[in-house]
């Protein structure tokens, strides 16, 4: 094959998904149905790559991979405790994402200090897990528009702190 032929060929190829992405972007635009169709597919690989995070995410015997030993507000008692930062590598998610919803009132944030940072308790960890992998089951995203799933998580949490 000619130099001239190779550079013809890549040209029709670019041309050709240049076109097909055309297509496929005015036809998304316009039809609901091949939308909806999509956006499927898109959530369902998704979910089939990643999985929704599970409680079995957090283990007891590999706690120091997330979790960390620190005394709560000046006793001379250690628990396992997590950070935002830590609580988004133990379920997955990016530590932005995990900050935004505490900053958003999507997820409660942490409220016991443990030196300079403010942190979880293992059990609030465990009850935002077992709300939030209840709702990924049925839905690959958590929003803000989802008030229900933000009402029990707020719930648990709440009566963990109150013990």
């Amino acid at each position: 094959m000619s130099e001239s032929t190779g550079k013809m060929a890549i040209s029709k190829t670019k041309e050709w998904w240049g076109d097909r992405n055309a297509r496929r972007r005015k036809r998304y635009a316009q039809d609901a149905g091949y939308r909806r169709e999509e956006i499927e597919r898109s959530r369902a690989n998704y979910r089939d790559r990643n999985g929704p995070p599970t409680v079995n995410d957090i283990r007891r015997g590999n706690a120091g991979t997330y979790g960390v030993q620190r005394q709560i507000g000046g006793r001379g008692r250690k628990v396992l405790t997590f950070t935002i930062k830590e609580l988004a590598a133990a379920m997955g998610y990016n530590s932005q994402i995990m900050g935004r919803w505490v900053r958003d009132g999507r997820m409660p944030g942490p409220i016991f200090e443990a030196g300079h940072l403010i942190v979880y308790k293992y059990a609030e960890v465990r009850a935002i897990m077992t709300v939030l992998a209840g709702h990924l089951r049925d839905t690959a995203y958590y929003r803000s528009d989802h008030h229900a799933t933000r009402a029990r998580m707020f719930e648990a949490v709440t009566e963990i702190r109150k013990k």
